[in-house]
């Protein structure tokens, strides 16, 4: 592949003083006199190379919105794929798309998509990654000819923020996808060894006299919801609910740049349940966030790694300790498992001199439980006190896409809890031709309050070759025994040293029977930061192969050939014991067909192979999807695990800890049956249900030397099953209808249920458990849900007119 600099081609924009209709045709005399971009080049399969087929794009503007026209041409338009789906969701279709950059920094844009169905896609671009959950109200139509498909945009300047100046010049490309090939080609050229999509985007110049509209746009909303529990094999019957209630989405441009949004009385009661699983480690198990004001526009505050913000709303602080103040005979009625939130605010900008600026706040409500008393009177216990989040964000733009971000968060609580403080740092620093890089990052966390006084660090330094076919990094990272950012950050493990070697090498242009191709190596080397004790050593190798049929093979390698000191799993504060992991090894391999096709598969397995006798894992994950027709798909996903004589943390018992030789068993199975109607309208079922079982073998005693002796701790029952095995299940249907009935508004309707079972003994299999769901706990909840969007220079225009 040719190694010239970025190229930058141009084209002009041209104001419009006519009545441009969104209806897909570009019939309208401005389309004729607007500059034309065309002679697209592809970035796969064949890098460099034109496009195998033609498309013109034309640019237009007025006082009120950016309008792009796209002529999509193709020689075979029966081949265009165009599958309905929900906005904002891929799926089986050929798509255009355009990515702004108002300020050429090279690491920030606005994306807007559309596909050949017609279904809109928006997105925002930054150093830290895609934010897909940003959602803009612009307005779009595609139309199907025999010479291909043509695209109207009209995306409004209230969507974009962009400096004052009066002649603008911004950075802009415009791409396409034809599935028939596994084409995807861009105006200006998007080379794969180049490190950086926003940086190799072209120059439209000709905006002239364009002023950001006031940006005040409000969303109302009413919910109302029916909910059901009940509990058959303890004999609970049905308990019905309702509820109504309403609020308020705000966003409200401070200035230019800036943005407000806001949400008033807050209500997340149609968001996706979690996929809950059984968690025998002693780390905290990750859940994304599916809250859309919480995954909107949060790019500053993510990108220094210190914001989680499933923290906000989560599980109450002292939610475990009401179970710790209880008195004799008296039980726990109702702990809630989540705390209010009472609203929540963030302000977010970037100056045109590339100075990003966030500010992220919070207030969570007290919760309370309720305890019963031995005499049948009940008492409240406070369960989390009256929260408040704040998080602070300046990122500073650097020459050849670096930065620097400086990021503090702060909680404060009131009552006899403790506060938290992390404040940290993060910089990358890149060379002129986007070849290597320098980042490093460096925190503190500080606590004060009851019972409380620690504080704790952390600081990473790295280098890396970012482009080409080969690359490379290296990485040393050191974090404090007392590290902990947790209160509205994510940490598994703290108090270690790690260097973290990685390599890749790329094969961007097709050979032999493949399209593309690579091959990846990643180690790194671990020790405690305190006590300084070797821990792990791990290291993997793996390839991913992409056929020309767009078929797809993967594989992988990796192991401890060193045996490990695991200082996680005794789970002593003070890290004074250690089990002493087996050398092991992994092997896996991985299958993708065509993606193209109506019925798609795929298929991975592992084998891991502990050194020791009789212990092994083993897994295997499968999915099918059948596209009956271009509104219609269904897919099914399966997981087998099965783990033998795993080692893991029992209890403590007479000042030593007890680990375990277990089994375990985990089957998963999820069904997605999609509808979609027509671009606005869509429905969606999904159906999960897990089913894990735990049984235990023997019992150990943990020795200095990390292993186990004989212990008379008693673990097993007069049948001779361990009181520690269980079996647990979760099965939860998820069933969502919703019409954009006009732009920015919604209406729709979920239907919510929750199953959940935990049984301390290993009772019958999968299918047994499977047919006694319908006894077990059982929530529903219906809900339907109206919003409305409100712009108020859209409702300004249309009063001038009249």
């Amino acid at each position: 592949m040719a190694k010239e600099p970025i190229v930058r081609r141009e084209v002009q924009a041209t104001r419009t003083e006519g009545q441009i209709s969104i209806d897909g045709i570009l019939d309208e005399e401005a389309w004729q006199k607007a500059d034309v971009a065309t002679d697209f080049i592809q970035n796969r399969p064949n890098p460099g190379e034109p496009s195998t087929e033609r498309t013109e794009v034309y640019l237009l503007y007025d006082d009120v919105a950016i309008y792009v026209g796209a002529k999509l041409y193709d020689d075979e338009p029966h081949k265009v794929l165009k599958e309905f789906t929900e906005r904002d969701q891929d799926g089986n279709y050929d798509w255009f798309g355009v990515t702004i950059d108002t300020y050429q920094d090279g690491q920030n844009a606005f994306g807007f998509g559309i596909s050949a169905a017609g279904t809109q896609n928006d997105w925002r671009m930054t150093a830290s990654g895609d934010d897909d959950s940003w959602d803009a109200v612009w307005d779009s139509r595609v139309v199907h000819t025999d010479e291909g498909w043509f695209v109207e945009m009209a995306i409004p300047f209230s969507m974009l923020r962009f400096s004052n100046k009066e002649s603008q010049t911004w950075r802009i490309n415009f791409g396409r996808s034809l599935k028939k090939n596994g084409e995807v080609a861009y105006w200006n050229p998007v080379r794969p060894d180049i490190n950086g999509f926003v940086l190799q985007a072209g120059i439209m110049s000709g905006l002239e006299s364009i002023r950001s509209p006031i940006r005040l746009m409000l969303t109302p909303y009413i919910v109302s919801y029916l909910n059901e529990s009940h509990h058959k094999s303890q004999n609970i019957n049905s308990s019905w609910g309702g509820d109504i209630t309403g609020g308020l989405d705000l966003k409200m441009g401070i200035s230019k740049a800036f943005t407000l949004d806001a949400i008033l009385i807050p209500d997340f009661g149609q968001v996706q349940a979690d996929d809950q699983v059984l968690n025998l480690s002693p780390f905290e198990v990750f859940f994304s966030e599916n809250r859309q004001f919480f995954t909107e526009g949060i790019e500053l505050f993510s990108k220094s790694g210190l914001f989680y913000s499933r923290r906000i709303g989560g599980r109450p602080i002292l939610y475990n300790d009401v179970y710790d103040r209880i008195n004799d005979g008296e039980t726990v009625v109702y702990n809630p498992a989540t705390a209010p939130l009472l609203n929540a605010t963030k302000v977010t900008g970037r100056t045109a001199s590339g100075t990003g600026i966030g500010f992220f706040n919070a207030i969570e409500n007290e919760t309370f439980a309720r305890i019963r008393t031995e005499s049948g009177d009940e008492r409240m216990v406070l369960s989390g006190p009256r929260t408040n989040y704040n998080l602070m964000v300046v990122d500073q733009n650097l020459p050849n896409a670096g930065f620097v971000t400086l990021t503090n968060t702060n909680v404060m609580r009131e009552g006899g809890t403790y506060d938290a403080n992390v404040s940290g740092v993060r910089f990358q620093l890149r060379d002129s031709r986007q070849r290597y890089s320098l980042s490093g990052a460096a925190n503190y966390n500080l606590k004060r309050g009851y019972e409380y006084e620690e504080d704790g660090y952390s600081y990473n330094l790295g280098f890396e070759k970012i482009s080409g076919n080969f690359t490379y990094s290296l990485n040393y990272l050191v974090e404090s025994r007392d590290y902990d950012i947790n209160d509205l950050g994510f940490l598994r493990i703290a108090n270690r040293r790690r260097i973290t070697l990685r390599g890749a090498y790329n094969w961007f242009e097709p050979f032999g029977p493949f399209q593309s191709a690579n091959i990846r190596f990643f180690s790194f080397f671990l020790m405690l930061q305190e006590p300084s004790v070797y821990s792990e050593h791990f290291s993997e190798i793996e390839g991913s192969f992409l056929f020309l049929n767009q078929s797809r093979i993967g594989w992988q390698i990796f192991g401890e050939f060193i045996k490990s000191h695991d200082y996680y799993e005794p789970r002593t504060s003070d890290f004074s014991l250690y089990f002493l992991e087996p050398r092991n090894i992994n092997f896996g391999l991985e299958w993708d067909s065509d993606p193209r096709k109506a019925f798609r598969y795929g298929a991975e397995f592992d084998y891991r192979k502990y050194f020791t006798e009789g212990r092994h894992r083993i897994q295997f994950q499968s999915y099918l999807t059948y596209q009956l027709n271009n509104h219609f798909t269904a897919s099914w996903s399966m997981n087998n695990y099965n783990g033998f004589l795993d080692v893991g943390f029992v209890n403590n018992y007479n000042d030593g800890v007890i680990l375990g030789n277990r089994d375990q068993r985990i089957i998963e199975n999820t069904i997605n049956l999609k509808y979609a109607f027509t671009n606005t309208l869509s429905t969606n079922l999904r159906i999960r249900h897990y089913w894990t079982q735990v049984t235990y073998a023997s019992f150990g005693d943990l020795q200095q030397d990390g292993t186990l002796a004989e212990t008379d701790y008693q673990g097993f029952r007069n049948d001779g099953t361990s009181i520690h095995d269980f079996t647990v299940d979760f099965f939860n249907t998820d069933l969502r209808i919703i019409w954009r009935y006009a732009p920015g508004s919604d209406l729709s309707f979920v239907w919510k249920q929750a199953i959940s079972e935990v049984n301390d003994r290993a009772l019958g299999n999968y299918f047994t458990n499977l047919a006694d769901l319908g006894t077990f706990a059982q929530t529903n909840s219906f809900s339907i849900r109206l919003n409305y969007f409100l712009d108020y220079a859209s409702i300004a225009r249309q009063l001038r007119k009249k």
